[in-house]
């Protein structure tokens, strides 16, 4: 109850002396100053009103002032947010990578900081808008209205404004129509605005009339296709802008228009008092010929730009953020288990480069496999065996380093693992069994990692998913920092082997399950295990027992480690070994897909009998040093990539390779490398297979070091091996 005042309004009692104003014979002037406090919301441009009315409030005149607009600037600190992104499941942000070649979209709501108005007298309104700039990369191109999810029961509102009169869907039109927005006068058949977009920048312009009032909520839907480099949630330049721009109640009568350069009788007889703020003004210095409506431009005023903020009350709203991260992709993913049979226990071998990485340190590692897979709680992982991280000098006759590190790149440990627990699989990658790893250590851009986990191939063989490639039957790795912020995922898949990926959107071959192995283990012996490079001879490799305990039927490809090139001729192949039965299908494939590892029996309809032994040999080059981004083993896959008409058709098995004889960590260092001076030299090197004890050393030096003469040579026991004597 009580009689209640606005603050924004002065009421003037008129003195009975004062002279009846009339015409403009008599003009009375109030002046008003001083005034204080200003909105600290600001305004945009407008007039104020003036009111005369009797002592008893009746008979009211009301008028706009004719004089200049009016606008102020807000103060930015007294707004709980104008925007703020919405960081709710399933509520955009749905391809966090990037160079995504599909949309991605997010879900922006705005709380507009003053009234805007589409300008209802002149031009088209699109002085008055609203500016979005997204980071730097980002794409804009396409907004639309915000919708529920699902249907029914399942139904899912995001919270918007209700549909009555005035304030519309609480949400912008989509920038594919007119439809939509928030009308002041419904049904006037005037459109609501449109929306432009240029790079970064989505802008949307108001039509006549369009109207969005102060403190109103409303949201959009933008798809913009993300940056081609990654963009860590906390990244400086990962900020949103906002801005607000209107020329207010600024605009012209429709038929507005100059009559004549006032005042001139008798060549112009307008007063000009339609036109101008005070062209006939008393005295003379208070005579302006300024516009009485301005072009919009002159008046016109932006609000921000502002960066997105939080709402006050995290508790009552919590799903909301200032920014989201565009993820890097995890590159030369490999992933290779030692079994692939259901029920048994095996390990997978990762092998990858982050893209992003994580220098500092704390963050975590994500390990993601299909549904069913039990890596346990806790899981346990580990670091490769040791020969996986070894450092070699490039091989005889190579020059250039960078070719040397792109075709053997050194694989590092993962830095300090921590903890192994099952957890909820990330936002970019959902389903699927997930563990994460706390690392201690920092992830290095571009190097490569590896390491090892236990897991439990699931009990039961699925056939559809034995072999064939599909949206459930993925294995991933994904990195975050110690907030749990994305830093890089996997966008497909992990590789069974190197060199089968096409590019980072198309799903590489995954590791498949198979039904059956062998009854024996399968031995691989190679006679000299020498580098090709070293010795310019051929080595034979001798492949038995293969033996079954159920008929196998189907293609057969085997896939030695990376860097052996399979070389024979039909001469050289031998398809049985000490009497076992002649390999069926013959002479196999050399290099079916390409790569100069593989070789296949591509006839669908050989017949492998149960317990019945097969052996063959033929010839191998040996590579320079042994693989370090895949596995050290043989590969033998029946049924590979073969449609075939049911799960028996399928068996798998995996052997050891032997050791290249590859010297491993050379290093050499000296004292004094000027001519003519005596210097120490100091030679470390990791040999791979044992020196019998007349064996011996070889040290080649550079052809300038060919007159050095050595003295007092003395090796020094390592930990593995005993020095027994020197030959100078």
């Amino acid at each position: 109850g009580g009689v209640r005042y606005n603050k924004n309004i002065v009421k003037l009692s008129l003195p009975t002396t004062m002279e009846s104003a009339y015409g403009y014979d008599i003009i009375h002037t109030i002046r008003v100053w001083n005034l204080a406090p200003m909105p600290p919301r600001g305004f945009f441009a407008t007039r104020f009103g003036a009111q005369v009315s009797t002592k008893y409030d009746t008979s009211p005149h009301y008028i706009t002032t004719t004089g200049k607009y009016i606008t102020r600037t807000p103060n930015e600190t007294i707004y709980n947010p104008v925007a703020t992104l919405v960081d709710a499941e399933g509520w955009g942000n749905q391809r966090q990578f990037k160079g995504e070649p599909r949309l991605n979209d997010y879900y922006l709501r705005l709380q507009m900081p003053a009234s805007l108005y589409g300008a209802p007298w002149t031009g088209n309104g699109y002085l008055t808008r609203v500016d979005i700039w997204l980071p730097e990369g980002f794409i804009c191109v396409l907004a639309t209205r915000v919708e529920a999810r699902g249907e029914g029961d399942d139904k899912i509102d995001l919270p918007v404004l209700p549909l009555e009169s005035p304030t519309g869907k609480g949400g912008f039109p989509q920038s594919t129509d007119f439809e939509g927005g928030n009308l002041t006068t419904p049904g006037a058949g005037y459109r609501s605005g449109k929306w432009a977009f240029a790079g970064n920048q989505c802008t949307f312009h108001f039509e006549r009339y369009m109207a969005l009032h102060d403190k109103q909520r409303l949201y959009v839907r933008l798809f913009v296709y993300n940056p081609r480099d990654p963009l860590p949630r906390t990244d400086p330049k990962n900020f949103w802008l906002v801005s607000f721009t209107s020329s207010g109640h600024s605009g012209a009568p429709a038929d507005h228009r100059e009559v004549c350069r006032p005042y001139f009788p008798p060549f112009c007889n307008d007063t000009g008092e339609t036109y101008y703020v005070n062209p006939l003004g008393l005295p003379m210095g208070t005579r302006t010929l300024e516009p009485l409506y301005p072009d919009e431009r002159t008046v016109s005023r932006t609000f921000g730009p502002w960066r997105l903020g939080l709402p006050l009350n995290r508790t009552a709203e919590p799903d909301y953020t200032v920014s989201l991260p565009v993820l890097g992709i995890v590159e030369d993913l490999i992933v290779q288990p030692t079994f692939l049979l259901p029920g048994t226990r095996s390990r997978l071998q990762f092998w990858f480069s982050p893209d992003l990485g994580a220098l500092e340190r704390g963050g975590f590692l994500g390990i993601q496999a299909p549904e069913g897979f039990d890596f346990g709680d806790p899981c346990s992982v580990r670091d490769l065996p040791p020969m996986y991280y070894s450092v070699y000098s490039p091989p005889l006759g190579h020059t250039g380093f960078a070719p040397w590190t792109e075709l053997d790149p050194r694989v590092f440990p993962v830095e300090d693992m921590g903890e192994c627990t099952p957890a909820p699989s990330p936002r970019w990658s959902r389903g699927g069994s997930y563990v994460t790893v706390k690392v201690h250590g920092s992830f290095v851009p571009g190097r490569r990692y590896g390491f090892e986990i236990d897991v439990e191939y699931p009990p039961a063989y699925n056939f559809s998913k034995g072999f064939q490639m599909d949206a459930d039957w993925t294995f991933k790795i994904s990195i975050t920092d110690g907030m749990g912020y994305g830093r890089d995922g996997t966008y497909t898949t992990a590789a069974f082997f190197p060199n089968t990926t096409i590019s980072n959107v198309v799903a590489p071959p995954t590791p498949p399950m198979y039904l059956a192995t062998v009854q024996t283990p399968i031995i691989v012996l190679i006679d000299e295990m020498q580098p090709y490079t070293f010795r310019p001879y051929l080595s034979r490799v001798e492949v038995e027992p293969i033996l079954f305990d159920r008929d196998v039927v189907g293609p057969l490809q085997v896939t030695a480690p990376e860097g052996y090139e399979w070389v024979f001729t039909e001469t050289d192949f031998a398809a049985s070994l000490n009497g076992t039965v002649p390999m069926p299908g013959g002479i196999p494939t050399l290099h079916p897909d390409g790569r100069p590892n593989v070789i296949a029996w591509l006839d669908p309809d050989v017949v492998y009998l149960a317990n019945t032994p097969y052996a063959f040999a033929t010839y191998v080059k040996v590579p320079s040093v042994p693989p370090r981004a895949s596995a050290n083993a043989f590969f033998f896959q029946w049924g590979f990539g073969f449609n075939s008409t049911g799960p028996e058709h399928l068996a798998v098995a995996r052997s050891p390779a032997p050791q290249v004889r590859a010297l491993r960590g050379l290093r050499v260092e000296m004292t004094d490398t000027n001519r003519g001076s005596d210097s120490r030299i100091w030679v470390w090197v990791e040999t791979v297979t044992d020196i019998s004890h007349n064996g011996s050393l070889e040290i080649g030096l550079p052809m300038t070091y060919e007159a050095m003469q050595f003295s007092n040579t003395t090796l020094y026991d390592g930990p593995y091996c005993s020095v027994h004597a020197v030959q100078e």
